[in-house]
């Protein structure tokens, strides 16, 4: 006689319909919130994954023993249940530990550049082509989409002084690129990098989370740059952190052309040569 574990009625039933939601659910959500469901996917897949393995061992020996009857129908079905439920597990585990986020207090800086402990930030950038480089090693190649989250001080009356001719010593913000550092010369002579403007949050203590763009890394390890490229008198921002997110991979569908009744008859002639 077959002796299953005991999961718990209610949590297994949700698994099935839990994990999928779980998964999708960065698809439709603004920035802001990214980071907090990255974490909250991590640990949720932390939580379940041990019932999750028990429902689907459960499940594949039901299954086994519905075989064995002769119930092929609901023995598919039910193997079928458990399949799913481990492939959902997987992506949401995957998900969530593929998304890079660059440390801050590995960054190698260049210029001036410094890191904060109160605010735990990455700051000044005040110098043209100050820089923070972060090593990358065991990485999956792929596109990723780059969000950073940052603060920029109040600009309030920089329009004016722009008017005027004159320069605010207290503007902060301007325009800076990430890019992949490699030694590798591509053969379109391209560079992979973003060249994005940071603009003023309200204060340095209000942040704003944002995605920039994509880049692409072909190999399993890379260098990452942000640099300065023309930063304002306070400095470009306070960086709180730096997302590397891997883009979902989107199958193409082929359709094989469909030969003429010409054609067909032709093959089957030859064929009937050939016999």
């Amino acid at each position: 006689m077959l002796k299953f574990k005991k999961t718990p009625i209610l949590f297994s039933r949700a698994i099935p319909a839990l994990l999928p939601l779980l998964a999708n659910s960065a698809q439709a959500s603004p920035p802001e919130l990214l980071s907090l469901q990255e974490s909250y996917k991590k640990k949720v897949a932390e939580v379940i994954a041990p019932s999750a393995k028990a429902f689907a061992t459960d499940l594949l020996k039901i299954a086994n023993s519905q075989a064995a009857k002769g119930n092929y129908l609901e023995a598919a079905t039910t193997k079928s249940k458990a399949t799913s439920t481990l492939a959902h597990l997987q992506s949401l585990k995957i998900s969530a530990s593929s998304t890079l986020i660059l440390p801050l207090t590995e960054a190698s800086n260049i210029g001036s550049v410094s890191y904060d402990e109160t605010s735990g930030t990455l700051g000044r950038f005040t110098d043209e082509n100050a820089q923070a480089h972060w090593e990358l090693r065991q990485i999956t190649p792929g596109t990723y989409s780059v969000s950073l989250t940052y603060s920029v001080n109040h600009q309030d009356h920089e329009e004016r002084l722009k008017k005027q001719g004159l320069r605010d010593e207290q503007e902060a913000g301007g325009t800076f690129q990430i890019l992949e550092d490699t030694k590798l010369q591509r053969l379109d002579n391209s560079t992979n990098s973003i060249t994005h403007e940071a603009i003023s949050t309200g204060s340095w203590e209000a942040y704003r989370t944002e995605i920039i763009g994509n880049i692409t890394l072909a190999s399993t390890s890379a260098t990452i740059v942000l640099e300065a490229l023309a930063p304002k008198p306070q400095g470009l921002m306070q960086l709180r952190e730096i997302r590397l997110t891997p883009q979902s991979k989107q199958t193409t569908l082929t359709t094989t052309p469909s030969k003429s009744p010409q054609a067909l008859a032709t093959l089957k002639r030859e064929y009937e040569a050939r016999i």
